[in-house]
């Protein structure tokens, strides 16, 4: 899944808008425009569509969870990453941010579509060098991201 995607895919499933989204972005050690927000936020098909940088996601992931859990004593925010964030580290980041247990990920896929085991969902959350690692499909991201946001919908 390209960057452009899973930022859209995130924003809609956490009903973040523009402006808490440009929050989020400096929490997590940012500084960005509305403009530039925006964006990001279009298609490739779209006039002014700008491709997402591997940074702006990073801060995103780790803006959301300083947004939902504060900032750890005595840790400063980590700065983001250039690197390409894979799928489980999404995952990863969002059990953090939503203070989420294997279960409450299994029961949040399942609401989106797919059908995994909590043993499966935790093959997920292993690190990569482990021999039950599992790699996290862009399906299963999907599905988790849409679980999320109907929680977040039928929460309010």
């Amino acid at each position: 899944m390209d960057n452009n995607e899973l930022l859209r895919r995130l924003r809609y499933s956490l009903q973040v808008d523009d402006h808490v989204a440009v929050r989020i972005f400096k929490q997590g050690g940012l500084d960005t425009t509305l403009e530039q927000v925006g964006t990001w936020r279009l298609k490739d098909e779209e006039p002014g569509f700008t491709g997402c940088p591997n940074e702006a996601i990073s801060a995103f992931l780790a803006g959301y969870i300083v947004e939902k859990r504060g900032v750890q004593e005595g840790k400063p925010v980590p700065k983001p990453s250039t690197r390409h964030i894979e799928n489980n580290t999404v995952l990863k980041l969002m059990k953090i941010a939503l203070t989420m247990r294997s279960e409450d990920l299994q029961a949040h896929m399942e609401a989106g579509g797919a059908s995994l085991s909590v043993s499966e969902v935790n093959a997920l959350l292993r690190k990569p060098d482990s021999r039950n690692y599992r790699q996290c499909g862009d399906q299963v991201l999907r599905q988790f991201l849409n679980g999320v946001g109907q929680s977040q919908r039928d929460s309010q």
